[in-house]
């Protein structure tokens, strides 16, 4: 499926440290960022970058100097004379307060709008 419809996935962390034993962002400090930028080089028809979570959202706003989209939105911004997207989607994760139907339903459109629906 990935391969098929050309989806990469990446961490926006090469190296991280757990302040407490959970997945919580909140505890989360990102001892190493992932070189994003190196990435969009080596993949050159690469123009949407997806996040699902405040720190990695956080993570390329300070790497690429953008506004936070907000959530299940884009903000558009240029690099290498290229228009890139970043989508904020809200997390998969069972503690993030919002319906399995409801968070499809954001998927969907972006899905849709990135044409892979």
């Amino acid at each position: 499926f990935l391969i098929k419809n050309r989806i990469a996935l990446f961490d926006v962390a090469s190296a991280i440290k757990r302040l407490k034993n959970n997945a919580s962002d909140q505890f989360l400090e990102i001892i190493e960022p992932t070189d994003v930028k190196g990435l969009l080089q080596e993949i050159p028809q690469c123009n949407t970058l997806v996040t699902t979570g405040k720190k990695a959202t956080e993570t390329l706003q300070t790497q690429f100097e953008i506004k936070e989209p907000k959530m299940g939105s884009f903000v558009s911004f240029q690099y290498n004379e290229r228009e890139i997207k970043l989508y904020r989607m809200p997390s998969s994760s069972r503690a993030y307060p919002l319906s399995l139907e409801k968070k499809a339903q954001v998927y969907q459109k972006m899905f849709n709008e990135i044409g892979l629906l």
